[in-house]
């Protein structure tokens, strides 16, 4: 190529190069746009037809719109919706930030349902016409039913927590054929009239904080209707009458023979269930009272938690409140815990020179959660050598942890493969031990200082 040529192309080359943004090809102007909010798209769809077909390309992608009015003006919810609720298959409807108070281990949500006037949410109801998935938190929906009846008849997925619902959200849920997954968690005002109607492909349900849904018969025939039911979380009356005696309540959940998980939220005060329901497929089970100030009872749940143990299925296991019975002959029961989690006060765990939990669990356990302030350094030490799988481990608010017991953990995590996690937390153990740690290139063990832990 002669020189004349060169020369050619290279100011063909710089005539050709782009002036604007509109002499970019499309490629280019979508990875511009990639940078971009939705919100800013909605601004730049404005400026032509072409910049409104690219911001149109990435709406086509969203798969979830998250909503929140404390953030979200009513003009902004709107174009959100027409934008992107024909495509989104989830849907994200925050209320309000919930604000949490916590004193010591009580905690107070601020969790009345928000006011908000139908004409806000309307776009939402009618543009998102393909979810399969719906969460709604502290948003009073009694007066949007009747704009989400079509939502709700492609749902999977439905999470309506403290909406302030009545047994209305029964005519709706009617028209759900698909939805295999139901919260109602935080909603007092639900009778429970319409749980047996509900469809028995229903594998998941919350209840709790719904109390008052053992009135009548209609708790009972539900766990008849809904025998393959995996997942129940529910809250114990605070009331008793034949209906909602503990053992009547147990005799109903003996029928859901295929539950892999069960949370309940139970009475302190109630009287202790004598009924002792199996569930062979057990794995998680969460155990709290509804009152965390009240101390040195007997739990109502005693019976109940060594009926479970003698499956021996139950893998995750958290346990709330204050226990004035046996954990020591409890505990040695569950032999393939790979979670184990407690709170509040063990009362046997005072008077024990080593760890209390006498636990056949150590080979397989991965997670440990014992923030208790009776367990000494020597018995801790001791248990979690034995624990070869143990991944994360909360000993906070344990005074009577030190910095020895990071020194004697070393010589054990040489031989491990995996990091073990020590939440630490007002504990006597320093930070002068964690820069020690960090000095020495050890990277067995992460320190984790934050009060409040999962």
């Amino acid at each position: 190529m002669d020189t004349s040529e060169k020369v050619k192309k290279q100011k063909i080359s710089h005539n050709s190069s782009p002036k604007s943004l509109l002499d970019l090809n499309d490629d280019c102007l979508e990875k511009i746009f990639s940078y971009f909010t939705i919100r800013e798209l909605i601004d730049l769809e404005n400026v032509c037809l072409r910049f409104w077909s690219i911001a149109e390309c990435f709406y086509k992608k969203q798969d979830l719109l998250e909503i929140n009015v404390e953030y979200h003006s009513k003009e902004h919810i709107g174009d959100l919706a027409v934008r992107l609720g024909p495509y989104v298959s989830k849907l994200n409807v925050t209320g309000r930030t919930n604000k949490i108070y916590v004193l010591k281990f009580l905690s107070k949500i601020d969790d009345e349902p928000r006011f908000i006037a139908v004409e806000t949410f309307q776009p939402l109801w009618l543009h998102c016409s393909n979810l399969k998935l719906l969460i709604v938190q502290n948003v009073d929906l009694r007066d949007h039913l009747p704009l989400m009846q079509e939502t709700f008849k492609s749902l999977r997925v439905a999470s309506m927590i403290r909406c302030g619902l009545t047994d209305e959200i029964g005519e709706y849920l009617k028209t759900a054929d698909e939805l295999h997954n139901l919260s109602l968690e935080g909603n007092p005002e639900i009778k429970g009239s319409f749980l047996p109607d509900l469809k028995d492909q229903l594998k998941k349900i919350d209840l709790s904080r719904c109390e008052n849904i053992f009135e009548g018969s209609a708790f009972a025939q539900f766990c008849q209707n809904n025998l393959k039911l995996e997942t129940l979380s529910l809250s114990l009356p605070l009331s008793y009458d034949p209906y909602t005696q503990p053992d009547t309540i147990m005799e109903h959940l003996d029928k859901l023979k295929k539950l892999e998980s069960l949370e309940m939220i139970y009475d302190a005060m109630a009287p202790p269930s004598e009924y002792s329901p199996v569930f062979p497929k057990l794995k998680h089970l969460n155990l709290r009272p509804n009152d965390y100030l009240v101390f040195g009872l007997s739990s109502p749940m005693s019976n109940f938690l060594n009926s479970v143990a003698t499956t021996d299925s139950v893998e995750d296991l958290y346990i709330g409140g204050s226990f004035d019975f046996d954990f020591d002959g409890l505990l040695p029961k569950f032999t393939r815990l790979v979670r184990f989690k407690v709170s509040m006060i063990m009362n046997q765990f005072k008077e024990s020179h080593h760890l209390a939990i006498n636990m056949e669990s150590r080979q397989t356990l991965e997670h440990l959660d014992i923030p208790q302030d009776q367990i000494t350094e020597e018995g801790l030490l001791e248990f979690v050598k034995d624990c070869p799988k143990l991944k994360y481990l909360n000993i906070r608010l344990n005074h009577n942890i030190t910095d020895d017991f990071v020194h004697g953990l070393l010589p054990y995590l040489k031989h491990r493969t995996q990091c073990l996690e020590l939440c630490c937390n007002s504990t006597r153990i320093t930070e002068d031990m964690e820069k020690e740690i960090i000095d020495r290139g050890i990277s067995k063990i992460h320190f984790n200082w934050n009060l409040l832990t999962n």
